[in-house]
């Protein structure tokens, strides 16, 4: 079936000025996106060493060590590593609504390194990739560029498009074309090859962001405020008890809330690194544990697609190629319209 002229043409124009549009999100997402990919490097090259290993530091020694390095800031999570050699991190939050956050030994619970976002670039990569820094609004923004990235790649698969029997002549570059029209092929090509990694990055990232946003609170704050109301005495008995209940789960991290609430995240039985068993501790009120092979949220189920770790290094290997396949079309693409733009300025001049 032959198409129409015209709506091609129209499908070029809304897919350039899509693209165009949303370039610097995409760009940003595709960035972020391969640092995350690339973590456990990442930390093993950023993280400080911890001292000689021992007995796990109760998290109420890790939060007033936290929160004596950083003066106005009250810690409201705790992540555990994954790795015996790797630190306790520390989140915190200021009232004024400042994120800090600092990593402690986990054994003799000393501060090792404390700061923002500079300092810890895994945590400002994870923020802003999630979120963008800026809470809720942020969610709904990253949204938009996720389904603006299903309809660029939708529409640029249609117009590349050359029917059966001929995609392998259609990705081919010739090298004596001139330098513009290589790079124009390139784009095309390296899209064509890439589209179902960054449609599954997309479609995948939109089910994960999709629990965090809501119109209603649009404009909430990035982090919770600071907890009240919680002893560290109430921290260390939720940990403790926990750890009785969950044995022989790791802990991935304890997050703290108002008036003694406590909730602990405990690596779930499974070959899915995501998912999370909850334990929630309140004071005068049953404990309520939440197994992830029971009731699994969208995003438990989505993560290990969306990460790559489904197919573990090699899965990783390729969402990390669609990330720097997208870094490059994300700079190819308005590098050609102002190429197309500029020559007309040329020729009349």
């Amino acid at each position: 079936m032959a198409r129409d002229p015209r709506f091609a043409a129209k499908m070029l124009r809304w897919h350039r000025w899509l693209a165009l549009a949303l370039a610097p999100l995409l760009l940003g997402q595709a960035l972020t996106g391969l640092v995350l990919v690339l973590g456990d490097p990442v930390a093993r090259m950023t993280d400080p060493a911890v001292g000689a290993a021992g007995p796990a530091a109760p998290p109420a020694r890790l939060i007033a060590a936290a929160q004596g390095a950083l003066p106005g800031a009250v810690v409201y999570r705790l992540d555990y590593p994954g790795r015996a050699d790797a630190p306790v991190q520390a989140r915190l939050v200021r009232a004024d609504g400042a994120e800090r956050f600092a990593a402690l030994d986990p054994h003799s619970g000393a501060v090792l390194r404390s700061g923002g976002f500079a300092a810890f670039p895994l945590r400002l990569a994870e923020q802003w990739h999630y979120r963008l820094l800026l809470g809720v609004a942020g969610i709904g923004v990253v949204m938009l560029g996720g389904a603006g990235l299903v309809l660029i790649g939708g529409s640029g698969l249609w117009q590349w498009w050359p029917g059966r029997g001929k995609i392998r002549a259609s990705l081919k570059i010739n090298p004596r074309l001139p330098a513009r029209i290589r790079l124009r092929h390139w784009h095309r090509s390296i899209g064509v090859v890439v589209a179902v990694v960054l449609l599954n990055s997309a479609v995948t990232g939109l089910v994960i962001a999709w629990p965090g946003f809501s119109l209603p609170t649009i404009g909430a704050p990035a982090v919770p405020p600071p907890p009240t109301g919680t002893t560290q005495a109430q921290v260390d008995a939720a940990w403790a008890d926990g750890a009785a209940r969950m044995a022989p789960a790791a802990l991935h991290d304890l997050r703290v809330g108002s008036h003694g609430r406590v909730t602990l995240h405990y690596a779930a039985p499974g070959g899915n690194v995501h998912a999370l068993d909850r334990l929630v501790v309140t004071p005068d009120a049953p404990l309520v544990l939440t197994r992830a092979a029971t009731a699994p949220p969208a995003w438990m189920q989505v993560m290990p697609f969306h990460a790559g770790d489904i197919a573990g290094w090699p899965g990783r290997i390729l969402v990390g190629a669609g990330a720097l396949a997208l870094i490059f079309l994300t700079l190819s693409g308005p590098l050609m319209w102002w190429r197309a733009r500029r020559k007309p300025l040329t020729q009349k001049a």
